[in-house]
């Protein structure tokens, strides 16, 4: 669907106290957000996708205390928080792999057996596969979302090999 090229993954980091009295930090990953034009990146997301993921990223018992810095951090409105200080921002490709699962830029996908990552090319607007040329002339029932950059680094080496 082209509306799924408008959806951005992004990571932001939130310090809370742990069980223990702990200060800690955790970075919590989001798919299906938005991107806002504030001057720089930031993000529009559903409280209720900010609640998923803590289900993900931060155990039940801190979730209280998880929650209590991303309401005094983070606008809300309606229902929406506006995250002005991501970590990183990849727009999704509005393309999916062969299980239905939306490719994002900073992907990790499976080609022929190999791992490659998916990045945006500026100089001439396109998404490219490393080691691959442009993404546009792969076959998706052929490729499969494995990870991306910002969780599964060490699925990738440099070249896609």
């Amino acid at each position: 669907m082209m509306n799924d090229r408008f959806k951005f993954r992004t990571g932001f980091t939130i310090s809370f106290y742990d069980i223990a009295g702990n200060d800690v930090e955790r970075q919590i990953i989001l798919d299906s957000c938005f991107s806002i034009d504030n001057g720089g990146e930031g993000i529009c997301v559903n409280e209720k996708i900010i609640q998923e993921a803590l289900d993900i990223y931060v155990a039940k018992d801190e979730h209280k205390s998880a929650w209590d810095f991303i309401n005094a951090n983070y606008a809300e409105t309606d229902g929406y928080y506006f995250i002005d200080s991501v970590d990183f921002l990849d727009q999704c490709t509005g393309l999916k792999d062969k299980n239905g699962k939306l490719i994002y830029e900073g992907d990790i996908i499976l080609v022929e057996n190999n791992k490659c990552s998916v990045e945006w090319e500026s100089e001439n607007a396109r998404y490219n596969v490393i080691g691959y040329g442009e993404i546009a002339y792969l076959n998706y029932n052929d490729i499969e979302v494995v990870g991306n950059i910002h969780e599964n680094a060490d699925l990738i080496k440099v070249g896609g090999k």
